[in-house]
C-alpha cells in the first residue's frame, strides 16, 4: 500500500514504556534518494500534538517508526 498525504497510521513512541500505537496523520512523504519510505507525521499523543520529520515505515510496532493500522479483522481477533 501507498502511502498518501492525510492517511492515518500509528506511530510507535521511541520513549514509551512499550509499544504502544499513537494516533498520527501522514502530512508529509519524503522523496530522498534512500529507498527507505518515510513520512513527516502529526501525532495525536495524550499530552498533545507532535510533529515528527523523516520517520521510517516497519511492517509491525518499532520503536520510532510508523506502521499502517491493523485491520479491523486483525484488531477484533
Amino acid at each position: 500500500m501507498k502511502p498518501q498525504v492525510g492517511d492515518i497510521v500509528h506511530y510507535t513512541e521511541i520513549d514509551g514504556p512499550g509499544p504502544e500505537p499513537i494516533a498520527a496523520v501522514i502530512t508529509g512523504i519524503t522523496n530522498e534518494p534512500n529507498p527507505e519510505l518515510r513520512v513527516s507525521l502529526y501525532l495525536f499523543t495524550r499530552i498533545g500534538a507532535q510533529i515528527k520529520i523523516s520517520v521510517p515505515h516497519a511492517n509491525h510496532y518499532r520503536s520510532g517508526h510508523w506502521n499502517w493500522r491493523p485491520r479491523m479483522e486483525e484488531h477484533n481477533a
